[in-house]
């Protein structure tokens, strides 16, 4: 279980850098750079319990917003990082492919489920998936090359 566990932590580190590279990246191409300060916001209210706002913009300041920001953004990105490596499991760490178990494109007869597949078809369109597109794709190429890269293959 600890090896799920710090491989999981290690994906998810990775992958939340790959996307806060990219975000640097596109910022060369005019796209504004993420502000972490209104996250920080919102999780310092939530040790007053306060969950929703009508805007996090009117909400009470914190000083340290920013920073605190930046820590959740990790800490979120290592949470999926470990939940990922939960559900996938040992097996699936030890030989990773690119499409999960099952999909479509990885079954052989090919009448695989794909989890894609199934969620865009009820989701409709979903407002700025771009964030959602690169963190995974960053999950999955972290995962490959943890398994082939720094980590040692076993």
């Amino acid at each position: 279980m600890f090896d799920i566990l710090w491989r999981g932590l290690v994906i998810g580190a990775g992958a939340t850098i790959l996307m806060d590279l990219w975000a640097i990246l596109l910022t060369r191409f005019g796209q504004a750079a993420p502000n972490w300060a209104p996250v920080g916001r919102w999780f310092w209210h939530l040790r007053r319990g306060k969950v929703f706002h009508e805007s996090i913009a009117d909400a009470e300041p914190y000083a340290q917003e920013l920073a605190l920001g930046w820590i959740s953004h990790y800490a979120v990105g290592i949470l999926y990082g470990v939940i990922f490596a939960i559900i996938m499991g040992s097996a699936w760490l030890a030989a990773p492919t690119f499409l999960p178990p099952g999909s479509s494109a990885s079954s052989p007869s090919g009448q695989g489920g794909s989890y894609c597949s199934r969620a865009s078809a009820s989701a409709g369109p979903l407002p700025n998936i771009r964030p959602r597109t690169r963190s995974g794709a960053s999950i999955c190429w972290l995962t490959l090359f943890s398994r082939w890269g720094f980590m040692g293959r076993r």
